[in-house]
């Protein structure tokens, strides 16, 4: 397997030797003077790092983490780092370093997953594990041809960005792994060539990467004001970074040809709104906001373009966590989108046969949020232009309190009446005609009588607003 004539050499049980092995656990025998160390089997492991078949590379991978004592990963990792080639090297094998890569980035995943993490000296060997990655840093660079290498070798960047990240570790030897980072992402070919790319062996894993890595490095960026740092080493950390600008970057991450650049740009963005609403992440919410507030236009842009369903989807459920009232002016193309023609839009496709489930409890709450936008913005005025279009969101809720449809659509009704009581159903102006308003309090007892527990208790919040209101309307 290791020869070198490149004769393919696989033994057939190879397979489900590795399988076996992956599952395994480090022994506590390990380090003793037993007999049954597992260290012996670890050379044998590495080499099968070398097979020229993709899945044997995998399972290797995976194989050698129990073999490997908690406090000898990072050195093993070292080591295999360094048996990668320099770029002048005369012969360079590809499968090679992509099963070498792929040992690294599992044993490093372990580590800083590990709870169990007792070497005193980890600040050194992360010195030295970063050291070694910038010194083969060229394989995540356009000087190595084959993506499937690059993005592993991304791989190994993006762990250590995040658990630099989390430490909040300032030193010269990190600020230059992170300038490294910036200029292999800003040199790569997502950004300088107009993305344009032949369809080749890793392409897709290699535009997966470098999205993550580039994702992770922006949240690093906005999160830098917030760290108790002082204002010398906020200034050393970002010197040389200045064309790492996070909104254009991220500008240019969600305009992507490449489907699978924005569906997880906008999937990363989504989970940033969605940490943010549960409070995970206080520290950094006002520069996450203030970065997607650069964004909106870009946002709005692709809601009117996206052709695809779940990117589209995942694009209004982006815009329904800003406040709608910094939506407008939308401008789509040449011309702009009133509150009116952007409601009948959305529930135009909330109307659309077989939609997704994500597509159907977002158009819900988008066009709820719009129609609950538009009737207290006109108050006074007329509502005869947009009657017809309220008529069909009535239906839609009502359509999606039904006990045909999924629990979750359901739930969605539910929070969406719950936002209608105290602006629109308990509120002295009447907005909507006898029926609609009939219709409507028909859906909260519906919704009070469903066979899920869940959707009762949301509906029961919305009955638990009621009398409030209506004290306030009699106290006026």
């Amino acid at each position: 397997m290791d020869s070198d004539s490149g004769v393919l050499k696989l033994h057939p049980s190879l397979f489900l030797l590795l399988l076996v092995l992956g599952r395994l656990y480090p022994s506590p025998l390990d380090g003793t003077c037993s007999a049954l160390r597992l260290a012996p089997f670890v050379p044998f492991i590495i080499r099968c790092a070398h097979s020229p078949v993709h899945r044997s590379r995998e399972m290797a991978a995976r194989a050698l983490v129990p073999f490997v004592a908690v406090d000898c990963i990072l050195p093993m990792a070292q080591s295999l780092l360094e048996t990668l080639p320099a770029p002048t090297d005369l012969c360079i094998r590809q499968n090679h370093i992509h099963g070498t890569l792929l040992q690294a980035v599992h044993l490093l995943r372990s580590h800083f997953d590990s709870k169990q993490r007792t070497n005193s000296s980890l600040h050194q060997e992360l010195h030295d594990i970063i050291g070694c990655t910038r010194a083969k840093i060229w394989l995540a660079t356009r000087q190595n041809p084959c993506l499937l290498t690059r993005a592993t070798f991304l791989d190994v960047i993006d762990i250590l960005c995040y658990y630099l990240n989390k430490s909040k570790t300032i030193a010269p030897e990190i600020q230059n792994f992170w300038e490294a980072t910036h200029h292999i992402i800003l040199e790569s070919e997502l950004y300088t060539d107009g993305q344009t790319f032949s369809p080749v062996p890793g392409l897709i894993q290699w535009q997966r990467t470098i999205t993550k890595l580039t994702l992770s490095l922006l949240v690093t960026s906005v999160s830098l004001q917030p760290m108790s740092l002082s204002p010398d080493a906020i200034h050393e950390l970002t010197s040389g970074t200045a064309e790492f600008q996070p909104s254009l970057i991220l500008s240019h991450l969600l305009c992507s040809k490449f489907l699978e650049v924005r569906f997880l740009t906008l999937e990363t963005v989504l989970l940033w709104l969605e940490e943010m609403d549960s409070n995970q992440v206080k520290e950094t919410n006002g520069n996450v906001l203030f970065l997607l507030s650069q964004v909106e236009d870009t946002l709005k842009k692709l809601a009117v373009q996206e052709k695809h369903p779940e990117c589209l989807a995942k694009v209004l459920k982006i815009l329904c966590h800003l406040k709608i009232e910094t939506l407008f002016p939308w401008i789509a193309s040449t011309s702009v989108m009133s509150e009116a023609k952007l409601l009948k839009w959305i529930l135009s496709i909330a109307e659309t046969r077989n939609i997704s489930l994500e597509m159907q409890s977002v158009t819900l709450t988008l066009a709820s949020k719009l129609v609950i936008h538009l009737m207290l913005k006109k108050q006074e005025k007329s509502l005869d232009s947009i009657t017809q279009d309220l008529r069909q969101w009535v239906h839609l809720v009502a359509q999606s309190c039904g006990v045909e449809q999924q629990t979750e659509i359901r739930l969605t009704a539910a929070k969406v009446l719950i936002d209608a009581v105290p602006s629109l159903l308990a509120n002295k102006q009447l907005y909507f005609d006898i029926l609609d308003t009939l219709t409507l309090w028909k859906c909260i007892f519906i919704l009070l009588q469903d066979e899920e527990q869940v959707v009762r208790d949301k509906a029961t919040d919305i009955i638990q607003m009621i009398p409030h209101f209506l004290k306030a309307c009699k106290k006026d």
